[in-house]
């Protein structure tokens, strides 16, 4: 599989952790911007959207696409990583739009917050329009091409952030979610390209995964929506 089982990064994972604040000042944070995200991510609640996710990313964008870029488009880049999910409230829609504030805020200074901006901003609606820009969203959604156990994880993570909605709303309307991914523009073609591979495998992999995830969401039986919807944790 292209995109590395959450379990085979344990290693990984544990490393940027333990090394957290040396992690952040190899991106020439400054301290009170590494105090914040360090706070946030150490105190976050969310099943989905908290550091895993983040080092997830981090992990394929540093065995893709660091190598590739320039200093100035890494720092981007690490930042956006770090910043785009910084504020993520599952009942707002405003998320991107405050997380980017703040990225500019913290980035003032330090290079484009332009350009930061609008990474983060790409985000929202998935729509990148550059290279950078592509990348980006590619790594956030490649959990959709993942192993069906991390799959599984993922979607039933996310079930748990949208716990305020009662089942039949919730999938009604991650259903609807899910046909707007399937019938989106082609995604990861970037990410498989520096991964080394030939075809697209992430992309046809991501649409078996969503489109079982979505018949189970419209299944009018409950127990098809199980494998989903049940979140262990860690």
């Amino acid at each position: 599989m292209v995109v590395p089982s959450l379990d085979e990064s344990d290693e990984i994972k544990q490393n940027i952790i333990m090394n957290f604040p040396i992690r952040l000042a190899l991106l020439d944070m400054p301290k009170v911007t590494r105090d914040t995200v360090g706070r946030h991510f150490a105190s976050t609640p969310l099943a989905y959207h908290n550091v895993n996710h983040i080092i997830y990313m981090l992990t394929l964008y540093d065995q893709a696409f660091s190598a590739h870029l320039s200093v100035e488009d890494d720092r981007l880049m690490r930042w956006a990583i770090w910043y785009h999910d910084v504020i993520y409230d599952p009942s707002a829609r405003d998320n991107e739009e405050r997380s980017a504030e703040m990225a500019v805020r913290h980035f003032d200074g330090l290079g484009d917050t332009g350009k930061l901006s609008a990474l983060i901003m790409s985000t929202k609606k998935h729509n990148p329009v550059t290279d950078l820009e592509r990348m980006l969203v590619d790594l956030d959604l490649a959990i959709l091409a993942g192993l069906p156990r991390d799959y599984y994880e993922y979607s039933s993570a996310i079930r748990a952030e949208y716990s305020a909605y009662g089942d039949d709303d919730y999938c009604r309307g991650r259903a609807a979610a899910l046909e707007g991914l399937i019938n989106g523009p082609r995604r990861f073609d970037l990410l498989s390209g520096y991964l080394g591979y030939e075809n697209n495998e992430m992309y046809d992999n991501a649409i078996v995964n969503m489109a079982a995830e979505r018949a189970a969401m419209l299944a009018s039986d409950p127990s098809a929506r199980r494998l989903y919807m049940t979140f262990r944790g860690d």
